[in-house]
């Protein structure tokens, strides 16, 4: 007859062992999740950072061409007043009245 294995309880120092493997391989673990979120993190303000440079780029460049714009727009403006001073003093003092009747309005 085949003799049963007999099964021993683990010892008090087994536990102790097998709890001490526990924390170690908790403490593994929380290390590599630790550089897992410095590295992401790190990726995240990288990414970050490169597009807040983008749009200061944009920005700029947008700022820029209204600048231009509005100089341009000046320098057009100032040459048709120079062609049409009577027009211009008419449109002037058109948009003057039109602006006091609305500043009058109650």
């Amino acid at each position: 007859m085949a003799q049963a294995a007999k099964k021993t309880e683990p010892t008090l120092d087994d536990l102790r062992k097998e709890m001490d493997v526990l924390k170690a391989d908790i403490h593994a673990l929380t290390q590599t999740l630790k550089g897992v979120g410095e590295a992401k993190g790190s990726e995240i303000s990288d990414n970050m950072r490169n597009k807040v440079h983008q749009l200061q780029a944009r920005a700029t460049e947008g700022a820029e061409k209204a600048a231009e714009k509005a100089e341009d727009t000046y320098h057009k403006t100032e040459d048709k007043v120079r062609e049409n001073p009577a027009a211009a003093m008419g449109i002037a003092a058109a948009a003057g009245f039109v602006v006091g009747l609305l500043a009058n309005r109650k």
